[in-house]
């Protein structure tokens, strides 16, 4: 079996392409014996950048005798150049055709290559995964890139119905977002893939203990929709009653940006840590951690999300801190009683009241808070098995 996997970001400079492509192909073109090719892109300041070639040597290192990475150039930039996009839609199509030809099942991750990968579906009559991973047509209004009145947002959705449609499995992250697929569009062959992650390469055990120092971790981007403010503002409050006894470690890209921010709200540079981390290391300062953030904004595309970094902190069993409809995960915190859930990113006073009595509960504890087995569904070891019988169906079928 052969599968061309379309991407349109790197697979190397992202953490999220690491975790979520990468390291499950890797292990299931181990154990299924299954070959991939998979077309990346590249833009030329990245080359160089030391995040990129520490985690592209890590992976060069294994040796993959099924896996090819391919890299083509991205011109495309935040000042969305509309003949940008084209050149690059170009170039992915160009260096996919003779891949497609070759594959049995084209699997494309996000909008982009899946408008490549289902022309080559079509002509080559290949099977096609369109893995949507969220709604970039709203994501793009929300980000300010056009409004939901142009003809960019009315083409964009013309082609999404287009490709959800026509394509044999669609791939979502969260029940609301499945639900949200089934009530709009055409399509009956659904998987939740939830975003998973390794548990083994998290060291579940390595934040029990004394806890004269609670560690809370924010890993995240300046997107507003991250809730980045309301995370500092938060923990700055927090600073003033726990003092001392809690630090913040920042996992980012933009660190001055962070660092920035952060000085707004007055804290001591002792209080915080900002760092870039290589995908290999992620898991350890994750399992060095106690408490997480992932307050996101409420918008409709958090209502369907699931952000990676909430597999990624049950991994470590760390104590959650989250706002409501955000995918499936307020309620999986609510009904496992593994954190806090605020009504919005801003906590009210008698939210905050709660969340200090958990933290001070949880100072006080050696024990977990919780076991990460129960959240089974978000290790790689247990959804790969999941993804091959698809690759497997769509092949017999």
């Amino acid at each position: 079996m052969k599968v061309l996997y379309l991407t349109y970001e790197n697979v190397f400079k992202t953490g999220i392409l690491q975790a979520q492509v990468l390291e499950p192909v890797s292990y299931l073109s181990e154990k299924h014996n299954v070959y991939f090719d998979i077309v990346s892109v590249l833009k030329s300041a990245d080359s160089s950048d030391f995040i990129y070639s520490k985690n592209k040597s890590a992976f060069e290192d294994k040796n993959s005798k099924y896996i090819k990475v391919h890299e083509c150039k991205k011109r495309l930039s935040k000042k969305n150049n509309f003949f940008d996009f084209i050149f690059d839609m170009f170039s992915l199509f160009f260096l996919s055709a003779k891949l497609a030809s070759d594959a049995d099942i084209i699997h494309c991750r996000s909008y982009s290559p899946s408008f490549v990968g289902i022309f080559f579906a079509i002509i080559f009559r290949k099977k096609i995964i369109f893995d949507m991973r969220g709604v970039q047509p709203e994501e793009l209004v929300f980000d300010g890139r056009f409004s939901s009145g142009s003809w960019k947002f009315k083409l964009l959705k013309l082609l999404e119905r287009f490709v959800i449609n026509k394509s044999n499995y669609v791939f979502v992250v969260s029940e609301p977002f499945m639900e949200y697929i089934k009530e709009n569009f055409n399509q009956e062959n659904l998987y939740n893939i939830s975003n998973p992650t390794f548990f083994h390469k998290f060291n579940c055990l390595q934040n029990l203990g004394s806890k004269k120092k609670l560690r809370f971790i924010f890993s995240g981007s300046l997107q507003p929709w991250h809730a980045v403010h309301e995370t500092y503002q938060t923990f700055s409050q927090l600073y003033q009653v726990f003092g001392d006894s809690i630090h913040l470690v920042v996992a980012a890209n933009d660190l001055e940006g962070h660092k920035s921010l952060l000085a707004e709200y007055k804290l001591p540079q002792d209080s915080f840590t900002v760092s870039r981390i290589p995908f290999e290391e992620m898991p350890s300062l994750i399992s060095s951690c106690h408490v997480g953030f992932c307050l996101t904004k409420k918008t409709f595309l958090t209502k369907v999300c699931c952000p990676v970094k909430f597999a990624e902190y049950i991994a470590a069993e760390l104590m959650i801190i989250t706002n409501e409809e955000i995918g499936d995960i307020s309620k999986l915190v609510k009904d496992n009683e593994i954190g806090v859930v605020f009504v919005d990113t801003i906590p009210t006073e008698e939210e905050f009241n709660n969340l200090t009595l958990s933290i001070e509960k949880y100072l006080k504890s050696s024990a977990p808070l919780y076991n990460r087995e129960i959240f089974s569904n978000f290790d790689w070891l247990r959804r790969v098995d999941d993804l091959h019988a698809i690759y497997k169906k769509l092949l017999e079928s």
